[in-house]
């Protein structure tokens, strides 16, 4: 129906569209007294069962070595790390806020790429930091001047900046890693052992810390219902898709469509929740600063890289 790679915008956007529900999903999740860390512990099992019934129909045979199967598995527990902070985040305001702040993972994927792929730091990011910093810093004054309602005890929004904020890093960290691994290794393989690596991390952890009990683990099927289109839909299917993508689509344009999420989640969220979703003029400023900063820093990336095949092309 579609020609070229119109299709692959379009389930992109698909993706970043499932992906923006995610929050929503994690507050009607928290309206239900399920907790963050039982709401990853069953999004993590669920996905990496759907993805382990993929590779048993399909037949796939595990051609990943033992180290790639261990290095994925390493990435998994950060992938689970960036899915607590971020479901915290919510937790501790709403998914609006707690989505203007991941919106920030592009920015930290700009200073991690060089770092991590020997690449040449373009000072032009800093600035762009400089002016997400300001932004950040203008929603943080805000927040402090609200008075707290009485019907939301577990209103911080110092806590849900910082657990977004490191949310926001993790999943540029791991993004980077899994931009390496899917250049050479099967997507849903990779996708199935992070997603199994990390739900092992997040049970052993909290049962450890005498947090798991059965009470927890036994939710209701309203609940349930909605953890397994977090699982399924929102985790293994997206999770997979987004790999699978980058086989298709620039990461210059995933990275500049992804900024789309927050946006796509605060109008979802405005429909579902309504007046628990309107923030002040002043967060929506703030947060305009934030992402027209994310959307330029993607614009400067994309021409200095034409430049250097400019460059490369006028050399040779």
């Amino acid at each position: 129906m579609f020609g070229g790679k119109l299709k692959y915008y379009l389930l992109m956007h698909m993706v970043i569209f499932i992906w923006g529900f995610t929050g929503v999903l994690g507050k009607l999740l928290d309206q239900e007294t399920v907790t963050v860390h039982t709401i990853v512990f069953y999004r993590m099992l669920i996905g990496s069962a759907a993805m382990g019934l993929v590779i048993l129909f399909t037949r796939k045979k595990i051609t990943m070595s033992a180290k790639t199967i261990l290095q994925t598995s390493g990435t998994g527990v950060l992938i689970a790390a960036h899915w607590i902070t971020f479901f915290l985040s919510i937790y501790y305001s709403n998914v609006s806020f707690g989505l203007i702040f991941f919106s920030t993972t592009a920015l930290f994927t700009s200073f991690l790429e060089p770092w991590l792929m020997k690449k040449k730091f373009d000072p032009k990011e800093l600035f762009m930091g400089a002016i997400v910093v300001g932004g950040i810093a203008i929603i943080g004054y805000d927040a402090m001047q609200q008075e707290q309602p009485e019907n939301s005890p577990n209103l911080n929004y110092t806590l849900a900046i910082i657990c977004a904020l490191i949310s926001a890093f993790l999943a540029a960290l791991f993004s980077v890693i899994n931009a390496n691994f899917v250049k050479t290794n099967d997507s849903v393989q990779i996708t199935f052992f992070e997603l199994t690596a990390g739900c092992l991390a997040v049970g052993a952890f909290y049962f450890f810390m005498g947090e798991f009990d059965n009470n927890e683990l036994l939710v209701s099927s309203n609940a349930l219902l909605m953890l397994l289109v977090l699982g399924i839909v929102c985790t293994a299917f997206a999770f997979f898709m987004g790999n699978w993508l980058m086989n298709f689509i620039t990461p210059f344009t995933m990275n500049l469509s992804v900024n789309m999420e927050p946006i796509y989640a605060i109008v979802i969220a405005l429909i579902i929740f309504k007046e628990s979703e309107v923030m002040t003029p002043i967060f929506y400023i703030g947060a305009g600063i934030i992402i027209a900063a994310v959307f330029l820093n993607a614009y400067f990336k994309d021409v200095r890289k034409k430049l250097n095949r400019l460059k490369e092309t006028n050399s040779g």
